[in-house]
């Protein structure tokens, strides 16, 4: 499936589906059969199978003045098909639908703006009917398979809901957060699944949240937030991505914040799939085990990780529960001693409480030592991950060369590790 980084330039381009949008620097409009280089800087060419824009110019004869003018009909929809180009052929088993969002350019009255403007009011834009549309339309195209769907902003909620409806991974931006109406049944499964529904969005967008007067968001499963940012344009992801071209990596942002969901999430599922890889390994032979081995690398990589920051995680808490507690003793202790003052002069009260400080039972340099050790774990279990990552990708090379293959590809990462 495509990283975070191919669908925003997919989604960056997909606007020239509409022959009339004007197309930034360095886009061109987008035509079936073109092909699309070079999608998020990864390398990665993709063919355009299929289109769709439901935007038409209509012209308009005055009687009356001998003029004409143009107005423009249909829902504003534009959406557009790829498939991965692999070894000079479109893969159609990997087949992604992408929808464009709001074009502000035409100004209020544009028929885009409005649908945008009726999905705050309703929970619903009019461009969803003609989404739906496309969708059934590239699905039943020979030989496509349709593993991913993307959207952004007016176009996220939707794409998102057909992605429940279809039970497809689904990537969205900024998307407009109009779920008030989905089912328990589908909430749950946005909850139970947060890398197959994914909705980034920034916390200092002022536009999405207009849709969110109804409702908020932050109590709504499958939105993962990046701290700042802006609505628009897409571009304003582009410092959040990790090397791989994703924007979360084993539950965390690249800022170090963990996303809770999905981290309880990853660790859950790897709790479940080590076992069952390591019981079907024991009966399986050849390319089926390799597979299975490569499987349960990439398994025991994430589990280390995510143990990792559970550790450093509990820690911390352990640390500042016990220091709670320590200030607490020492906060009663002096009430305690300035209870007794009518007994006492200020200055036996004062020598009373000399050596009754925080400091005296609490040493700072021992909390921050403890807590640099705990990071320094994490570190290492980090890198031990990174390299079980790499040698997933070359197993049967690492087979040959054993023990010193891994400790030369573990010493690799290291001299990377800050690069």
């Amino acid at each position: 499936m495509a990283t975070d980084e191919q669908l925003i330039n997919l989604n960056q381009q997909v606007y020239g589906v509409d022959p009339a949008y004007k197309q930034p620097e360095g886009y061109s409009n987008i035509y079936n059969g073109q092909t699309l280089y070079n999608i998020g800087g990864s390398g990665q060419d993709f063919k355009v199978i299929a289109t769709q824009n439901n935007l038409k110019p209509v012209s308009h004869y005055q009687a009356m003045t001998g003029s004409t003018y143009q107005t423009t009909e249909g829902s504003g929809f534009q959406g557009m098909a790829v498939a991965p180009i692999v070894n000079g052929k479109p893969d159609l088993s990997q087949t992604i639908v992408v929808a464009a969002g709001t074009d502000p350019t035409g100004g209020l009255d544009s028929v885009d703006v409005q649908n945008a403007i009726g999905e705050v009011a309703t929970g619903t834009s009019g461009q969803y009917g003609d989404a739906k549309s496309f969708v059934d339309k590239v699905n039943q195209m020979s030989g496509v398979t349709v593993v991913q769907y993307s959207g952004y902003s007016q176009s996220g909620s939707y794409m998102l809901r057909l992605g429940l409806e279809n039970s497809i991974p689904t990537t969205v931006f900024n998307g407009f957060y109009s779920y008030s109406d989905l089912s328990q049944k589908e909430l749950d499964e946005i909850k139970n699944n947060p890398l197959k529904y994914k909705n980034y969005r920034f916390k200092a967008d002022s536009t999405a949240p207009i849709a969110d007067y109804l409702h908020d968001p932050s109590k709504y499963p499958g939105v993962i937030w990046l701290p700042g940012g802006k609505h628009s344009p897409l571009s304003t992801f582009d410092s959040w991505f990790f090397p791989d071209g994703n924007l979360i990596k084993n539950g965390k942002l690249k800022n170090g914040t963990v996303v809770s969901s999905v981290h309880q999430a990853l660790k859950q599922m790897s709790e479940r799939n080590i076992p069952n890889l390591q019981s079907q390994i024991r009966s399986a032979s050849g390319s089926q085990k390799i597979a299975l081995r490569d499987e349960l690398l990439v398994s025991v990589a994430q589990d280390a990780v995510l143990s990792a920051d559970d550790y450093v995680a509990k820690v911390k808490s352990i640390l500042s529960e016990s220091k709670e507690k320590v200030q607490k003793s020492v906060s009663d202790g002096r009430e305690a001693a300035y209870n007794l003052a009518q007994y006492l002069s200020p200055y036996e009260v004062e020598a009373l409480l000399a050596d009754f400080q925080m400091n005296d039972f609490w040493d700072e340099g021992v909390e921050t030592s403890t807590i640099n050790e705990a990071k320094k774990f994490q570190k290492s279990l980090e890198q031990f991950s990174d390299t079980l990552m790499d040698i997933s990708q070359r197993i049967q090379e690492t087979d040959q060369e054993g023990a010193a293959g891994f400790n030369n590809r573990l010493k690799d990462v290291q001299i990377n590790w800050e690069k």
